[in-house]
């Protein structure tokens, strides 16, 4: 911890330090000091919304180490609202009604159709046989 205190004084408005900070916390038992980097940062105006979302995150899990539950739980949940995902519901519409298609009944009576015109389980309409054995002794 004592070698730690120059960088910690000098790169103290650097988010980045303070979350490598946070994350030894369990190692370096100082969770009241981490917290303090940690909540001080989130007062500048200048912290990008990805540090932010970082810094509450951290802080969700110091709490829930603390176990302050009701804490941890604001700073999840505000980390969350900072790094909402971007769902774009066209495109999972359109997945989905390729996979409709692509697994449709008659596409897989066509597969079914074919699987079995090549010999079915097991052989090749082009004469070669799998490589290895057949597995036996099951019951």
């Amino acid at each position: 911890m004592a070698s730690l205190t120059p960088v910690l004084g000098r790169y103290q408005d650097y988010p980045e330090v303070a979350l490598v900070y946070a994350s030894l916390a369990h190692f370096t038992k100082d969770y009241d000091g981490a917290l303090a980097r940690l909540e001080s940062l989130l007062a500048k105006d200048d912290l990008s919304e990805k540090h932010r979302a970082q810094i509450h995150f951290n802080l969700g899990r110091l709490f829930d180490m603390h176990g302050d539950y009701a804490q941890a739980f604001a700073h999840y949940r505000t980390g969350n609202q900072l790094t909402s995902a971007k769902f774009d519901v066209r495109a999972w519409q359109d997945r989905i009604s390729n996979l409709i298609d692509i697994f449709s009944h008659d596409a897989m009576m066509r597969a079914n159709s074919l699987h079995v015109s090549r010999g079915g389980c097991g052989g090749r309409a082009d004469g070669h046989q799998p490589i290895g054995r057949p597995v036996t002794g099951f019951a």
